[in-house]
């Protein structure tokens, strides 16, 4: 006989406390039918603590034994088992029916919160407008064919686009190789097993791409397949595959001057082609009423504050202000697909960055992390901070509510984090344009801080009625 036992179903509660040394202790709290055999086992093992002889090691061993029984008893005589078919639910989570089959994170508290909602109002380039990538194969697209979005609160683990943002001044790198308007979505696929499947989406158009490169490129690279939905179709051809790791099937898409490029490790060839009918007819659709990018928001029982996009708080101005060159017209942005948990708090997480073409020299990035209220962000703020290396934390006074500034020790990746109000916002940039600098690390500290200070201030500023 075997007999395995499940601590969660006996732990009625779990907090934490600080005790001298600075070290923290978990307090497990018991449900109260089995607190009598845990308190009889506390009282005999303090007693045999105090007696070393022969005698009593010997009768502390049967007192271990016998105590656990005690335990053990206690849990069979006063348990009481739920009914047949009963669930425990999880107040911190939401089970949504199609993630069921789905392994998902433990940080994750619903696996389904985002809600991308439809912009009618088309975004301009050189007076020409633009066919938005993530709308040529939209979310709502894709699960209508089965396919979930990654279950994640971290960005840039579920779905990145690039997109013209119609506010920026600079100019765009025509060259195919640029990723001047594209979508990325990671998926479950119907195995639901895993994040094992994926699709990207290239739009290309006139004013942003150069049309005697993508001519030449699709000539050499892609045989042309019968029509879909009227739409002209290319394949790439199988010798050209093989420089391609995994299994990706890659195809073109041309309607008048508008071309997409989509790009997938989807398995299930009956997919494939029911999104290639989707986007054949979407590229139809935009191209006689183009439309903006969808505005992205989130609907969760599990978190009842506003969403804060980071894209709404930096801008060309700030870029300006940092680099003194206008950023290009595009904005990069990493979306979750979930709300995510941490002891119990919730919180929604979004990354955006702005950058100077053709080269990418310069880059300016911001990642937010929205929590329900001003305690729980300053909490977890704090333990926050307190996990980043020492060394390498420098306190920043002029910020927010409390700021400082890191590197990290094995990557040497920086920021600088500042929370104001219910917000935790990390800022950081990137100036390839100019030479290797000679200055100490505390040096390069301070000229980073100083740089990026009025950014961030002004940040806070825009923040201050989150």
């Amino acid at each position: 006989m075997s007999l395995s036992v499940n601590l969660s179903d006996y732990i009625a509660s779990v907090s934490y406390d600080r005790v001298n040394d600075g070290k923290f202790v978990g307090l497990f709290y018991l449900q109260p039918r089995y607190q009598f055999g845990i308190l009889v086992k506390a009282c005999l093992d303090y007693y045999f603590e105090k007696t070393e002889t022969r005698w009593g090691i010997f009768m502390r061993r049967f007192f271990v034994i016998f105590s656990a029984l005690v335990l053990l008893a206690g849990c069979s005589i006063f348990s009481q088992p739920e009914e047949p078919g009963e669930e425990t639910k999880n107040p911190n989570r939401v089970e949504r029916p199609e993630y069921k089959d789905v392994d998902v994170d433990s940080r994750v508290a619903d696996p389904d919160a985002l809600v991308l909602k439809p912009n009618k109002q088309a975004v301009k380039y050189k007076g020409e407008p633009v066919v938005q990538a993530c709308d040529v194969i939209s979310s709502d697209d894709l699960r209508k064919a089965d396919q979930l979005l990654h279950a994640d609160s971290y960005p840039n683990n579920v779905m990145t686009r690039t997109y013209f943002n119609g506010e920026s001044k600079g100019e765009v790198d025509t060259s195919i190789e640029s990723a001047n308007n594209e979508c990325w979505y990671v998926l479950h696929g119907k195995s639901r097993k895993s994040r094992n499947e994926s699709i990207e989406i290239n739009v290309y158009e006139p004013a942003y791409t150069n049309q005697k490169e993508l001519a030449t490129e699709i000539k050499k690279n892609y045989k042309a397949i019968a029509d879909i939905e009227g739409v002209k179709a290319y394949q790439m051809a199988e010798e050209k595959m093989e420089d391609h790791t995994g299994r990706f099937t890659d195809y073109r898409l041309q309607q008048g001057t508008i071309t997409a490029h989509i790009y997938t490790s989807i398995i299930d060839e009956k997919v494939v082609k029911s999104l290639l009918q989707t986007a054949a007819k979407r590229l139809k659709q935009l191209e006689a009423k183009p439309t903006g990018p969808s505005q992205v928001d989130y609907k969760s029982p599990v978190f009842a504050a506003g969403y804060v996009n980071s894209c709404d708080y930096i801008g060309n101005e700030d870029f300006q202000n940092l680099f003194g060159v206008d950023a290009d017209p595009l904005v990069t942005e990493g979306i979750s697909s979930s709300v995510g948990v941490e002891d119990s708090d919730h919180y929604l997480k979004h990354n955006c960055s702005l950058r100077e073409n053709p080269e990418n020299n310069q880059v300016l990035s911001m990642k937010t992390t929205a929590y329900e209220d001003e305690k729980t962000a300053a909490l977890h703020f704090k333990e926050g901070k307190k996990e980043v290396d020492g060394d390498s934390v420098q306190e920043v006074s002029s910020i927010g509510d409390d700021a400082y500034y890191a590197v990290n020790e094995v990557d040497g990746e920086w920021s600088l984090t500042f929370r104001q109000g219910r917000v935790e916002v990390q800022m950081d940039f990137y100036d390839y344009s100019e030479k290797e600098d000679p200055s100490s690390d505390e040096e390069i500290a301070e000229k980073r801080i100083e740089r990026l200070t009025p950014i961030a201030q002004a940040v806070v500023e825009r923040m201050k009625d989150v």
